[in-house]
């Protein structure tokens, strides 16, 4: 990154807490398996075949 740039670089952590907080449901499921199933609609699998 050029030392002239208006903001510095964006950390790991910082990037890993965006994921968290663009994909809540999805983070749920990754970091607490059994309480997403309490808390969180199942899946429906609405495809039809033709």
């Amino acid at each position: 990154m050029p030392r002239n740039s208006a903001s510095p670089p964006t950390s790991h952590d910082q990037n890993f807490k965006n994921l968290i907080l663009d994909y809540p449901i999805q983070a749920i499921n990754l970091f607490s398996p059994q309480e997403s199933e309490a808390i969180l609609p199942r899946p429906t699998n609405n495809w039809k075949y033709g």
